[in-house]
């Protein structure tokens, strides 16, 4: 596996499998293997400007390009020894005729700018940013050259243009997921790309501060303060200076944090679906009871069986189905269990809320539930806030912690919702409500609650072994009603 650099000074590895999985970062892949030698920074130049072009190049053009003072047939001889050396260094990525040249890397080998741009496409920002190894061709340049120096200085211009992008996205990805830490490296790396970026300064002022490091905050402003004068002859805006003096004043707030599967990150436990093998005409039962649902005739559904019977497989199986047949579908659970009738009566209720409430970031890491059905649910989070505001107000901080769902709520939402004053005001006030509440009324709003949010989005509630849940009984199923 041969691995071709040139973000940063060029170079090219031959990589085995036992580094490639061991190289973390773009300066250890540099030193992975053994570098192979250019006959001259023409070389260097050629290679770099025939990968970045992407294209069949005339060979006349690149003699005249790379050996303008030579004599026509002395540049042709001098680019076949490049190209030559080229080859030996690249076997099997070139595709050349008397008229033209182009690279074309074989199945043996990468290429960082090819792999940049793909990783861009996919919005892959994380893997993205390790390959930012530095300027494009770092530390080259040919004597007396001034056209190709020209298409140099528009590449690099290209590249940190990219770099700069890639690195703000993982800025703020690591802001939004609370880490302060990485998020300050790559803040201090993209400085390095355009220090009168003045933005940057002040993101660097605010992770500083919710680092511990005020002095090292206030530092950055005067730091900013230099470079804005050497490099543009300006002072800083006033909003650079209002946030120096709020963090001289130790009035800087941490901010709110997106939840991980928002972000791009990985969850430390991957979903993986089981493998499922017949119970199709389950399958197609529970599948029609759905359509019904959602034609408007909701419905209660027991499944029954003996212990090991694959009741819990079938509702997996069914949950991840649905949720590929209905796009719209908010699908939340709970789970009972023999101890929560002594324990916590509430146990199965608070499970479906919290799921409900965009508290689910804990079941994506662990790998109980797909990005997909977390984003859902998180998207969901406003309808279910106001249905809690209007149907189901006491089961704040009794079925789901006020604060938090403030919390998240003010992420989803901004400070603009017209909601978000009642919300605020309902924590505040259970904050400091000792009153009890029934619990059969509060499990009446939690009934109030779910038909208003299925009155706006089908909704599939699924509790587990509520064999165990006296009160389940009690609470949703009608006067009059037996099941087995």
């Amino acid at each position: 596996m041969r691995h071709l650099r040139l973000l940063g000074p060029a170079c090219v590895d031959q990589i085995s499998k036992t580094q490639k999985n061991t190289a973390k970062s773009a300066g250890d892949e540099c030193n992975a293997g053994v570098l192979p030698r250019f006959r001259s920074r023409r070389t260097t130049a050629l290679l770099g400007y025939l990968v970045a072009e992407q294209r069949p190049i005339g060979r006349e053009h690149l003699a005249l390009l790379f050996w303008p003072d030579e004599e026509p047939s002395r540049a042709r001889a001098n680019l076949r020894r490049e190209l030559h050396n080229l080859t030996q260094i690249l076997p099997d990525c070139w595709e050349s005729d008397r008229q033209a040249v182009t690279f074309v890397p074989s199945d043996g080998t990468t290429v960082d700018i090819y792999t940049l741009l793909g990783l861009e496409a996919q919005e892959r920002w994380g893997e993205a940013v390790d390959l930012l190894g530095g300027e494009f061709l770092e530390g080259l340049y040919l004597d007396h050259n001034l056209e190709f120096e020209n298409w140099l200085l528009g590449e690099r211009d290209r590249w940190r243009g990219r770099a700069e992008a890639v690195l703000g996205r993982v800025i703020i990805g690591y802001t939004r997921r609370g880490r302060y830490a990485d998020s300050l490296h790559h803040a201090r790396r993209l400085l390095q790309l355009a220090p009168w970026d003045e933005g940057t300064h002040r993101h660097i002022m605010r992770l500083l501060a919710w680092t511990g490091q005020r002095g090292a905050a206030l530092q950055q402003f005067e730091s900013c303060k230099r470079a804005l004068r050497e490099e543009l002859d300006v002072e800083p805006a006033l909003e650079t200076i209002a946030l120096y003096r709020q963090i001289q004043a130790g009035k800087l707030d941490l901010p709110p944090q997106l939840p991980a599967f928002l972000t791009g990150e990985k969850a430390r436990h991957e979903f993986e679906r089981s493998p499922f093998v017949g119970r199709e005409g389950e399958l197609a039962q529970l599948d029609a009871f759905i359509d019904g649902a959602l034609a408007g005739q909701g419905r209660m559904i027991f499944i029954t069986g003996g212990p090991g019977r694959g009741k819990t497989a079938l509702l997996d199986a069914f949950t991840q189905r649905a949720m590929e047949m209905h796009p719209n579908l908010l699908v939340a659970s709970g789970k009972c269990n023999a101890y929560s009738d002594l324990g916590d009566p509430y146990l199965p209720y608070r499970d479906v809320m919290a799921m409900l409430t965009g508290d689910v970031e804990g079941r994506w890491d662990a790998g109980a539930i797909t990005p997909d059905h977390a984003q859902r649910l998180w998207a969901a989070l406003p309808l279910v806030a106001q249905a809690l505001l209007d149907h189901g107000p006491h089961l704040v901080d009794v079925l789901t912690p006020g604060a938090a769902l403030l919390s998240r709520a003010m992420i989803v939402e901004g400070t603009g919702a017209p909601w978000l004053p009642r919300l605020r005001d309902l924590v505040n006030r259970r904050g400091t409500s000792s009153q009890e509440v029934e619990q059969s009324y509060l499990f009446q709003q939690v009934l109030n609650v779910l038909r208003a949010i299925a009155q706006e989005q089908p909704l599939l509630l699924i509790l587990d072994d509520i064999q165990w849940r006296r009160c389940f009984y009690q609470s949703f199923i009608p006067s009059g009603t037996t099941s087995s």
